[in-house]
């Protein structure tokens, strides 16, 4: 049980961390691309680029870090991870919140199986 729990969190912080990567590129290349200006509003777009841009490199970082310091349990980023997904599920289109949450949720899990298996 306890190689299925260090297998899993390697599993899921690698999922993170290609989701994550995927989405800053994205988020930056638009952000880069000053694609905010083609809306009305141009301020109100930049912010929600720019939070967007942020909530995917924190992901990368924590991704990152997790897959590095490997005795350290980062179960409390974990659920703050999937309570952000979650609340994303509204906002996002073409059901890709629900593929965050899924993500962020097994990252979770794997957080917290090795946390009850170190101790």
């Amino acid at each position: 049980m306890k190689k299925f729990s260090i297998v899993l969190r390697y599993v899921s912080s690698s999922l993170v961390t290609l989701v994550a990567l995927a989405f800053t590129v994205l988020e930056a290349t638009l952000l880069v691309t000053l694609d905010f200006t083609l809306y009305e509003n141009q301020f109100l777009a930049f912010v929600q680029l720019l939070l967007r841009f942020l909530i995917a490199l924190c992901a990368l970082a924590l991704g990152i870090f997790s897959l590095v310091k490997r005795s350290r349990s980062f179960l409390p980023h974990s659920l703050c991870l999937l309570a952000s997904s979650a609340v994303m599920i509204f906002f996002v289109s073409n059901s890709v919140g629900i593929y965050f949450t899924t993500v962020s949720a097994l990252f979770a899990f794997s957080q917290l199986l090795f946390s009850k298996m170190r101790a």
